[in-house]
C-alpha cells in the first residue's frame, strides 16, 4: 500500500488555483493506487506549450509517494520507472523549465530523458534550534537598530501591499512583473486557509518602511515576497521583519527557508541569518526551434 505522504503548500490544490491562470497535472498509478502526481503550469506559444513554475512557487515539480520499506536499489528503478511514467504522460512542449522540491533528490531520470538540470540554492534555518545565536554580529545590530526605529505589525492588505512593492520597484527604475489579481487571488487563498502565513510590515510616523509576506506548512516557512522602501533602506527594518516572522513561526513548522537567492547581493543578506545552505534542482529542455527563437532575439 502506498504510505501517506504530506504535499507541500506549493502541491495544493487551492495554491495552484491562485497562482495559476492554467495549471494541469499527470498521475502515474498502478491498478487503483497513485504511485506520483506531477502538477505545472502551462501556456501556449506559437512554437508550441510551455511548463514552468507558476508566479511564486519556485518549488514544484514531482512527487513520488512512498511503498513501504524498500532496498535503495528497488527505490531507484521504482522512482525511475514513476517519473518515467510522469514525463511521458506530460503534454507536448516547446519549452520546460522548472524548480523542483527539495524532495526529489534523484534527477537521474530527467537525464536520461535528455533534460538538463542546474543546481540552485537557499538558504534553510532549523526554527527548533537557537536561531537566533547564529545570526552575525552585525545582522543583530540591524536588527536591534531596527527595533528602536520602527513598529512591526500584522498585516493582510494584499491591494495596498502591491502598490507599494510597485512604487519601491519604479522608485529604483524597475517595473513590478506580476499583476494585481495575482497578489488578491493569493491573499483570499490565504485568507480561505488559515494558519499557512505571516504577513508583517515595519512602519514609523504612519510610513511604511517594509512588508513581507511569509507562507508555510507544518514542514517548512517560505519567504514568498518583500518590498523595501528604497529611501529607508538605511532603517535596516526587513532584517527586523524577518526574524519577528521567525519568532511568530516556532511551534507552526520546522524550518525557514529563504526561497534563494541566487542574487549575490540577496544571498549576502541571508546568509548572515545563519542557517545551512540547501540545493535543489532546476530541470529544463527545450526545442530546437524555440532555442533558435531565443538565440535569434
Amino acid at each position: 500500500m502506498c504510505t501517506t505522504k504530506k504535499l507541500s503548500i506549493f502541491h495544493q490544490k487551492w495554491w495552484l488555483d491562485s497562482v495559476s491562470r492554467k495549471w494541469d497535472y499527470v498521475i502515474s498509478k498502478k491498478g487503483d493506487e497513485i504511485l506520483g502526481v506531477f502538477p505545472f503550469d502551462i501556456s501556449t506559444s506559437i512554437f508550441g506549450n510551455k511548463i514552468v513554475n507558476p508566479l511564486f512557487t519556485n518549488r514544484l515539480g514531482p512527487v513520488i509517494f512512498d511503498f513501504g520499506n524498500q532496498s535503495d536499489s528497488k527505490r531507484t528503478n521504482f522512482e525511475k520507472e514513476v517519473i518515467f511514467d510522469l514525463i511521458d504522460k506530460l503534454p507536448n512542449h516547446c519549452f520546460f523549465d522548472m524548480g523542483f522540491s527539495y524532495n526529489l533528490k534523484n534527477w537521474l531520470p530527467f537525464f536520461w530523458k535528455s533534460f538538463k538540470q542546474t543546481t540552485k540554492y537557499s538558504y534553510v534555518l532549523d526554527l527548533k534550534e537557537d536561531y537566533y545565536n547564529n545570526f552575525s554580529s552585525s545582522k543583530k545590530r540591524d536588527i536591534k537598530k531596527a527595533s528602536k526605529s520602527v513598529a512591526v505589525s500584522e498585516d493582510n492588505d494584499f491591494e495596498k501591499f502591491y502598490d507599494f512593492h510597485k512604487s519601491c520597484l519604479l522608485t529604483k527604475g524597475d517595473k513590478i512583473s506580476y499583476d494585481k489579481t495575482v497578489l488578491e487571488r493569493i491573499g483570499t487563498a490565504l485568507t480561505s486557509n488559515p494558519n499557512h502565513h505571516i504577513f508583517l510590515t515595519a512602519k514609523s510616523d504612519c510610513k511604511v518602511h517594509s512588508s513581507a509576506l511569509t507562507v508555510y506548512d507544518e514542514d517548512r516557512a517560505y519567504f514568498l515576497i518583500s518590498a523595501i522602501d528604497p529611501e529607508k533602506s538605511n532603517s535596516s527594518s526587513l532584517s527586523l521583519l524577518i526574524y519577528e516572522t521567525m519568532k511568530r513561526l516556532e511551534g507552526k513548522t520546522k524550518l525557514f527557508d529563504f526561497e534563494g537567492s541566487m542574487n549575490f547581493n540577496i544571498h549576502e543578506s541571508f546568509r548572515h541569518f545563519g542557517g545551512y545552505r540547501e540545493e535543489y534542482h532546476n530541470i529544463y529542455k527545450y526545442s530546437k526551434f524555440y532555442k533558435l527563437k531565443y538565440f535569434m532575439e
